[in-house]
């Protein structure tokens, strides 16, 4: 419910373009929540100041929702595109923290 409420605030805040100052706690806040739906609301907005750092802080604790997210938004022109795809290409480079493991498991002192 609350989830619900904050991404409506900041999805109108956005809109009606309040100013920084009064938009960024709503998605401060949406950084805590893991859902499809704040990593839409986030990567739809990526392009706005007061949303980039958020969302791309958001999507690399959680890059197992970037893909559907950001995606659609990187295949649009304007700000958001270019910022939504390098981001993903971020993302994809990054090593997991299962591959990790399992390459710490492949070293010699593991053995």
């Amino acid at each position: 419910m609350v989830e619900r409420v904050f991404v409506g605030l900041l999805d109108r805040g956005l809109t009606e373009k309040w100013k920084s100052s009064n938009v960024e706690p709503y998605a401060k806040a949406l950084f805590h929540v893991k859902s499809p739906e704040v990593a839409r609301v986030l990567a739809a907005w990526i392009g706005e100041k007061s949303v980039a750092k958020v969302a791309t802080d958001y999507f690399r604790a959680h890059p197992e929702l970037a893909d559907a997210a950001l995606v659609p938004v990187a295949k649009r022109k304007g700000k958001a595109g270019p910022i939504a795809k390098a981001l993903l290409e971020s993302i994809a480079r990054t090593p997991t923290e299962a591959s990790e493991a399992s390459e710490d498991e492949d070293t010699p002192a593991a053995k």
